[in-house]
């Protein structure tokens, strides 16, 4: 009876554990920028020992710098230990952390951190006191930058994310596939025009840097020295205010004083190609293709000043490959969405693997089929068909007809799409995508099969000019 009753309580233990764990890991905050992608989960991810250079900052670094190009271009393995609106503090702990599974050559730091101070926006703070492991860093870090009596709501986080129940979403309840291989980037394509002051490049005073600063910088120059990496301070292009300029030439004089390599980006902007009007996501931030020029610009100076292997066509560096196929299909998926017609909009499509393509064409519309007739017969799609419409399905460049209410499978996650051609909505996994005209559009809605998420949705005018 004993026994039994053990066996009874061990048994309700362990299924109590699991219960908790599961709901913790439910309600636990994701993500160290946005939609649920995470740079301390990627860095779990990443095999032992295999990266040689670390960024380190905020947004502007997982915006600015993109491990992908250097790694297409240089072979360079590189990660971008970045969290949202990270300060001074959480970039140090956050690099001790990585320093217990990676040995990195190279470590790159912005001086965004050092410039603002301490974190403001509560969602930061959460990011960055409660992404790490329970660990000796984490406890440093909330100790830090929290006050004393919410240290253990943040090291133990059950106090703070226990309330997050109204705000589920479908990435609490499954992993986001991107994080087993992605290097800490984040991808943004958006344009803003951007300026800089009149006459800040001529900008040559200094600020006072306070004690904190300079302890700061003293401590990440012992721990350079402690695990053998080569320091460097950097300043990431963005909009600096003649404040913001006087304390970056301070932190330029502090670190040519005492031996820290120190190199100033936003002061090469010009020479490295970034264009205001073009390449910036908005006055503090670089945009991907603004980080891709600054990334290359980057790969040449460590391939000249450095030396970094190449670890193009290793094993062990596969991860490194998938990332950067993944940053290509996203470039096409952001076409995808610019595409100025139809023709375009199936050129782009056909060029991009593990996608599944929902076509609606309304038979109720007349159109020239010459126009379309080269890519509808790759798919596929006769004449009569086409002119006849319906809900097609295309995959692998081939169209199947189905019901206009269908189900689908992508990767194993299970997606119902519905279109209702009265109220015309377009439905698929939990999103709604209105179209104008249904009568005069063909409709089109792309699944990324690698992510499970719909992409694109989008609709063209058909009907024949008069």
């Amino acid at each position: 009876m004993k026994l039994k009753r053990l066996i009874g309580a061990v048994v309700f233990s362990i299924v109590l554990t699991g219960c908790i764990l599961l709901t913790f890991r439910t309600l636990s905050w994701k993500d160290t920028g946005e939609d649920y992608v995470s740079s301390m989960e990627q860095l779990k991810n990443t095999p032992k020992n295999s990266i040689d250079v670390v960024f380190l900052g905020s947004s502007h670094v997982y915006c600015g710098v993109l491990p992908e190009v250097l790694w297409d271009e240089y072979g360079i393995a590189s990660f971008d230990m970045a969290v949202s609106g990270a300060d001074r503090y959480s970039s140090y702990y956050q690099l001790k952390y990585l320093l217990k599974k990676q040995n990195p050559k190279v470590v790159m730091v912005d001086i965004y951190g050092l410039i603002t101070g301490k974190m403001e926006v509560e969602g930061n703070i959460y990011r960055n006191l409660m992404s790490m492991g329970m660990s000796k860093e984490s406890a440093d870090l909330i100790k830090m930058d929290a006050d004393k009596e919410q240290f253990f709501d943040y090291f133990f986080k059950w106090p703070v994310v226990h309330s997050r129940y109204r705000e589920l979403k479908k990435g609490d309840f499954v992993k986001n596939p991107v994080n087993s291989y992605m290097k800490g980037e984040e991808l943004y394509w958006k344009s803003t025009p951007m300026y800089k002051e009149e006459g800040i490049d001529e900008v040559t005073a200094c600020s006072e840097l306070d004690e904190e600063t300079v302890n700061w910088l003293k401590d990440m120059q012992e721990l350079s020295a402690k695990e053998n990496f080569r320091l460097i301070v950097m300043a990431i292009p963005m909009h600096f205010s003649e404040e913001d300029k006087m304390t970056s030439n301070a932190i330029s004089a502090y670190c040519s004083e005492n031996g820290i390599s120190f190199l100033d980006f936003d002061a090469y902007a010009s020479g490295i190609g970034l264009a205001f009007d073009e390449d910036y996501l908005d006055e503090y931030h670089l945009n991907s293709f603004g980080a891709a020029k600054l990334s290359s610009f980057m790969g040449k100076y460590m391939s000249v000043n450095m030396n970094l292997e190449d670890h193009r066509g290793e094993k062990k560096y596969a991860d490194w490959d998938e990332d950067f196929a993944w940053y290509q299909k996203e470039k096409l998926f952001y076409s995808l969405e610019n595409a100025k017609d139809m023709t375009e909009y199936f050129q782009i499509l056909s060029n991009i693997d593990a996608a599944t393509c929902v076509m609606i064409l309304d038979g109720e519309c007349e159109f020239d089929y010459s126009n379309y007739e080269e890519y509808f017969n790759t798919v596929g799609i006769e004449e009569w068909d086409a002119l006849e419409g319906g809900t097609f399905v295309i995959k692998n460049n081939e169209a199947v007809r189905t019901s206009d209410n269908l189900y689908l499978e992508v990767d194993k996650v299970p997606f119902h799409i519905y279109y209702d051609k009265e109220s015309e909505v377009f439905l698929a996994d939990t999103y709604d995508f209105v179209f104008e005209g249904r009568q005069e559009f063909c409709n089109l809605l792309v699944i990324d099969e690698t992510t499970g998420m719909t992409r694109s949705a989008k609709g063209f005018y058909l009907k024949n000019e008069e």
